[in-house]
């Protein structure tokens, strides 16, 4: 006869807390464009952080010549704008901010180079067409046990930190999820969430004898993927 084990919640330690995530891109190989005296680039690869994210724009008119003069003009196509001018040659950046709420993709900065010579005759009128992809963080998970090997009813603590991007985040939902070692279904035990310091507190207990496999597991959003910690066994025992 097989006998069903389950795992049952005790109670949620840590509360849930919000907090603002930062703005930041990736670096990553850039997609350059030519135009009149130089190129102008944004990265390939970058990654959101945030519902608004900045994107990198550099341009090297090394070529221009020393009478002339230049305004450029770009535009993300889900964001903002940015405007440079300059006279001769130069180089420069800027960021330009895209926002984007749904799943990543591929989009675009646009935009204009007028040069225009000494008289300030226009020369030259490059249209620009740069595109990147977006990607989400990725979420880590950790997870620690109190006791490995604990008594049908004996609650011990689950414990464990999320690092989405290079930051531990504070008010990130948890699941603790649990298997039969003879299952293969993962079933929830319990939905906790990190606190201030990122990490995550969660007590359960098991109802019966057996050897359980643990992990938990951090849902995603539309700025970092979904973050599953490493399996680990317990043995419980009458």
């Amino acid at each position: 006869m097989i006998r069903l084990m389950r795992l049952r919640l005790i109670t949620s330690l840590a509360p849930a807390v919000l907090v603002l995530s930062a703005i930041a891109a990736s670096p990553a190989q850039a997609d350059a464009g030519d135009v009149t005296g130089g190129r102008i680039s944004v990265p390939s690869v970058v990654t959101t952080t945030a519902r608004c994210t900045k994107v990198p724009v550099s341009w090297d008119l090394s070529a221009l010549p020393a009478e002339s003069s230049w305004k450029l003009a770009l535009k993300s196509d889900v964001g903002g704008s940015i405007a440079a001018s300059g006279t001769g040659p130069g180089k420069g950046s800027d960021t330009v901010q895209w926002c984007q709420a749904d799943k990543p993709g591929t989009f675009h900065v646009t935009g204009t180079l007028q040069v225009n010579d000494v008289n300030q005759e226009p020369v030259a009128a490059d249209e620009i067409n740069l595109t990147f992809k977006t990607r989400r963080m990725t979420t880590k998970a950790t997870i620690t046990i109190g006791d490995s090997t604990p008594k049908v009813e004996q609650g011990t603590n689950v414990r464990g930190c999320v690092t989405v991007g290079a930051k531990r985040r504070a008010g990130r939902a948890v699941a603790v999820e649990y298997r039969w070692i003879k299952n293969k279904k993962w079933s929830r035990i319990a939905n906790t969430a990190t606190g201030t310091t990122g990490c995550y507190t969660q007590a359960v207990a098991a109802t019966g004898t057996g050897t359980y496999l643990i992990r938990v597991r951090v849902p995603g959003d539309s700025i970092s993927k979904t973050g599953l910690s490493k399996v680990i066994r317990i043995k419980v025992h009458s």
